[in-house]
């Protein structure tokens, strides 16, 4: 995570998240929290997403959930949604 500018109590901010990477086995999500007031950066950061098996070692994502990533990734959508702050910092 890497913190841009601070949120305060009762900002109202808008949530983009993207899949940026696929793999075998990983998907790589991107996040960016923007403040609506003036739609500023406040938020960027990644995490990566592993498929595990029952003894959680990497296994590889099941076709199913391939095929809704390809079809996401396809239409190039970014889920949006827009939150109220409830503390400050983030």
């Amino acid at each position: 995570m890497k913190y841009l500018s601070p949120l305060k109590r009762r900002d109202s901010f808008v949530l983009k998240m993207k899949i940026s990477e696929v793999s075998a086995t990983r998907m790589r999500f991107e996040y960016y929290i923007f403040k609506l007031t003036n739609k500023e950066l406040a938020l960027e950061g990644t995490s990566v997403v592993v498929w595990l098996d029952e003894n959680l070692r990497p296994t590889r994502i099941p076709t199913e959930a391939k095929l809704k990533l390809k079809s996401y990734l396809d239409n190039g959508s970014v889920e949006e949604s827009i939150h109220v702050a409830e503390s400050s910092p983030i």
